[in-house]
């Protein structure tokens, strides 16, 4: 997954590949990744998974080499416009599995009607200001307080976490009790 994300011309679908077989890299929150990637007529899921309640979390991958992931704006960062098309998309996918939430239940078996969703976007190396870059996490952290079922992260951010949860995974079985 490391080399994809520093190669700056990677495209979202390699991205689709590593991660359709190592869907545990979100977390043990998720119990499994639907079979299918098309739940309504209008969507394309990149990595459709099963929250452990049974209900949908979509996750929606982009390109990790963003250059304008955070821009500057007055005195502060905010975040790129690639960010906000993402979430926009993704926004509009949680719409029309609220509105198709009968169909999809009925013909699927999978809950949607409080699907939430993350967009995995950017990555710090391939922001070129040191200063915007030294900022991609802060903006994030402001940009994803105002949203209610969608979270934005980086590839950085999804590397740290899989990296930490098999540090914690222990490499050798515990010793039975007797």
């Amino acid at each position: 997954m490391s080399e994809v994300v520093r190669n700056p011309d990677a495209k979202e679908k390699e991205f689709q590949r590593i991660l359709d077989e190592s869907w545990w890299i979100f977390g043990g929150k998720y119990v499994e990744k639907t079979k299918r990637r098309s739940l309504t007529v209008l969507t394309q899921l990149d990595v459709p998974l099963i929250r452990a309640d049974g209900v949908l979390h979509v996750v929606e991958l982009k390109r990790a080499c963003i250059p304008d992931l955070v821009v500057k704006h007055r005195e502060f960062f905010v975040v790129g416009p690639e960010v906000n098309k993402a979430v926009g998309q993704t926004l509009n996918y949680l719409r029309e599995f609220d509105e198709q939430r009968d169909v999809i239940k009925s013909r699927l078996g999978i809950e949607c009607r409080r699907a939430f969703a993350t967009v995995v976007i950017g990555h710090p190396e391939h922001v070129p200001d040191a200063a915007a870059r030294a900022q991609v996490a802060d903006t994030l952290r402001t940009y994803n307080a105002h949203l209610s079922r969608v979270e934005v992260i980086t590839y950085a951010d999804l590397i740290q976490g899989a990296q930490k949860a098999l540090e914690l995974t222990p490499s050798e079985p515990a010793p039975r009790r007797r």
